[in-house]
């Protein structure tokens, strides 16, 4: 298929680029928050009369009062992409967004969690469980594009990831393996946390109010207290997420994304039906339109099999349809035709000359149900009775 190609040149499974085509995720709120390190200062001037005559103005001009700005650590983790995806399925990604939210650069510090209380957890056999890539939100916009997750990403680690600015989103892929045995509907819902770390280095590092050294990656200390001017003290503001590793004020931040189980849902007939009781030659039992009246399968007839298959609405497109007829020995076969699946498969039809356990083959065909509508195929043949 076209799609499939499209999406392996992407670096995606089906699922994921099918589900990507389209998507809509809300746009991580912008800030403007002042800067930590930075130096407020605040100035004021008096000035009054005695008996008419202006006295010096009494001002602060020397001294001005002055505060640094606190470092407000807040780190923001939206899952942004779930993933509908097949029972046994192997490198299935699911997509989440990790926003600097507070006013400092950070280091992120990102591992996983599976959720309790889901039908299945992701393959614990898989080595690595997880792998975890990191993209650049590249329009800065806070919206995830298709084209912004494409490829295979930077694989994390703390270092590699680097510095995040304030007000800044980058998009993080976990992929995981399904494990077998699932049914339509399961769903694994999995936790990425992330932990707000120092950077390589402040946003203020230079002048009286210079943020200390940072050393990256290295474990943030919430201040127990408040000092005025000259440092920028670690204020941890962020919200409490919902995997056990995160609480509120705690650096860190959670939020989970899907993975749904779907199944194609198939079914199959054959019918019979007797097109003429004088079926001619092979060549024109293969194209003979259904004879008036009553019609017999009597040596010479021309009999028709029809084979419908039908995966029903809202079910997952079925690929790789395989349908296989061997012919009763009784029969001489005549010709074979498919219609309506929504990727055609390819026909083999028995080679010339046989008479006996003759097969014939549709391969690789394609049925996708829309969530309303059921996609069916049919897969005819032609025999004359012997």
């Amino acid at each position: 298929m076209r799609l499939q190609s499209l999406c392996r040149s992407l670096g995606l499974t089906l699922s994921l680029c099918i589900g990507l085509t389209v998507i809509s995720t809300p746009a991580f709120a912008q800030n403007d928050y002042t800067p930590a390190g930075t130096n407020v200062q605040n100035t004021f001037s008096l000035t009054f009369d005695v008996g008419g005559v202006t006295q010096p103005t009494v001002d602060n001009t020397a001294t001005p009062t002055e505060f640094t700005v606190d470092r407000r650590v807040e780190v923001t983790v939206t899952g942004v992409q779930d993933a509908s995806v097949a029972s046994g399925a192997a490198d299935e990604r699911l997509v989440y967004g990790v926003r600097n939210t507070g006013n400092d650069n950070h280091s992120y510090d990102l591992t996983v969690e599976e959720a309790t209380g889901d039908v299945f957890d992701t393959d614990p056999t898989r080595s690595p469980r997880y792998d975890l890539a990191f993209y650049p939100d590249t329009n800065g916009d806070g919206i995830l594009q298709a084209a912004e997750i494409a490829g295979a990403g930077t694989p994390y680690t703390l270092a590699a990831l680097g510095d995040i600015a304030p007000d800044t989103t980058v998009w993080i892929t976990v992929t995981a393996n399904i494990p077998t045995g699932l049914t339509a509907g399961d769903t694994s819902d999995v936790y990425l946390v992330a932990e707000a770390r120092e950077p390589s280095a402040w946003s203020v590092t230079s002048g009286p109010t210079a943020s200390p050294t940072p050393t990256q990656g290295a474990v943030l200390t919430a201040a127990g207290s408040n000092t005025i001017t000259g440092v920028a003290d670690n204020v941890f503001t962020d919200a409490d997420g919902p995997a056990t590793a995160d609480a509120a004020t705690d650096a860190r931040h959670s939020d989970g994304a899907t993975y749904t189980i779907i199944a194609a849902n198939l079914s199959a007939t054959k019918t019979v039906t007797v097109i003429a009781s004088d079926g001619g030659t092979l060549a024109n039992c293969s194209t003979l339109a259904v004879q008036p009246g009553a019609q017999f399968a009597i040596p010479g007839a021309c009999v028709e099999y029809v084979i419908t298959v039908t995966n029903t609405a809202g079910a997952a497109m079925a690929d790789n349809i395989d349908l296989s007829d061997v012919l009763p020995d009784e029969v001489e076969f005549a010709g074979s035709a498919q219609a309506t699946f929504t990727t055609p498969g390819t026909i083999t039809d028995p080679t010339g000359g046989c008479t006996t356990s003759c097969e014939v083959r549709l391969d690789d065909a394609v049925l996708t149900p829309t969530p309303t509508v059921d996609a069916v195929g049919t897969f005819t043949i032609r025999v004359l009775v012997r």
